[in-house]
């Protein structure tokens, strides 16, 4: 183990190595009114922060909402970005790209939903992006927006809704199609 000890000798940061996992902690020394806080700088400015509300990139204030774990992205010059690659100039045609995807329940968590892209060929050009959510503990796939942009929903029962009150209803109940408003 190695202590880092601050000035007043009351408070230390420490990191250690056990069966396979590697501790970084701060406050070790449970100074009173310390934060627990672990942060990367580069350039002498502050990149990552990791404290008892989530994980920030860009701010040194993680979990704005306050919704428990999270991670913050933020920059007040460029847009912030969470990018997934999937790097490969060999995707087969359908393959998943990159997943989202999101969890509820405590005891068993149960999956709530995902958001996919897949390849729409196989010259890395193209992807449709999936919606899926979840019913009765099952995750279904509720619809597509294809590489040219078209909306699909792949049950052959269902409806799609339009406008703030839903005032168009664009229906198909397995054989018959219509426009309800």
């Amino acid at each position: 183990e190695l202590h880092i000890v601050d000035s007043d000798d009351s408070n230390y940061a420490l990191i250690g190595y056990s069966d396979g996992t590697l501790d970084i902690s701060s406050n070790h020394g449970n100074e009173g009114g310390g934060a627990d806080v672990i942060t990367f700088k580069t350039g002498g400015s502050e990149q990552v922060r990791i404290d008892n509300t989530g994980v920030g990139i860009g701010t040194t204030s993680p979990g704005i909402a306050d919704e428990g774990a999270t991670v913050t992205i933020e920059d007040s010059s460029s847009v912030p970005t969470l990018e997934l690659s999937r790097k490969s100039d060999s995707i087969s045609d359908n393959a998943q790209v990159g997943i989202l995807r999101f969890y509820h329940g405590s005891s068993t968590q149960r999956m709530a939903g995902q958001v996919d892209m897949i390849e729409d060929g196989t010259s890395e050009n193209a992807a449709d992006m999936r919606f899926w959510t979840s019913t009765g503990g099952s995750l279904g796939l509720g619809m597509t927006i294809d590489s040219s942009g078209n909306i699909k929903n792949s049950s052959d029962s269902s409806s799609m809704y339009v406008g703030a009150s839903d005032d168009l209803r664009i229906v198909h109940d397995g054989s018959n199609s219509y426009i309800d408003h």
